[in-house]
């Protein structure tokens, strides 16, 4: 019988310690996922997610990596179930207030996504992700007749932290940023 080398490895994990080798199936359908999703297959990376046990599935990496997916979908209510128990379970995680901001985003409740990024930039002033967020919903309402504003000289122009160039884009005033 020929066994291949991937075939040796997946049997070495197995013998060595199956509840790594459920790991790696978890980090394998998330890898798998994530590059569906580069490509916008959004049906594909949600069926790669979907084959991993059952235990994998309330994972936190499972959980967030499937709301996010379902965010840049548009299948929005879902990923509102998703992020509502992530919240609860991790209220203080900035990668999952981050994201549950862009949701809002995409769904256009510019007040909550904003809320989001300023809260997550409150506790974690270098992170970047939120600083793009608030850029977006900035950009959006510049550009929107419906400016929650009285007028845009009332507005402020750039996050905090952010400066304003000529062309009237924001930039970070740090470069000590992360993602």
């Amino acid at each position: 019988m020929k066994t291949g080398i991937l075939g040796i490895c997946s049997a070495v994990l197995m013998t060595v310690s199956p509840a790594s080798a459920q790991t790696i199936d978890l980090e394998q359908s998330i890898e798998s996922a994530l590059q569906y999703a580069k490509v916008q297959d959004f049906d594909a990376a949600l069926s790669a997610l979907s084959s991993v046990s059952a235990d994998d599935k309330t994972r936190y990496t499972h959980r967030f990596t499937k709301a996010r997916i379902l965010t840049w979908s548009g299948r929005h209510s879902e990923a509102e179930g998703v992020y509502s128990g992530l919240l609860t379970e991790y209220p203080s995680n900035p990668d999952v207030k981050v994201s549950y901001g862009y949701l809002q985003f995409f769904k256009g409740n510019l007040q909550t996504a904003e809320s989001y990024f300023n809260n997550v930039l409150t506790e974690h002033p270098t992170y970047l992700d939120a600083y793009e967020g608030l850029q977006r919903v900035y950009d959006l309402r510049r550009s929107s007749k419906e400016v929650p504003y009285a007028n845009l000289s009332d507005a402020v122009s750039c996050p905090t932290g952010y400066g304003e160039a000529n062309d009237g884009s924001c930039h970070p005033l740090s470069t000590s940023l992360r993602r």
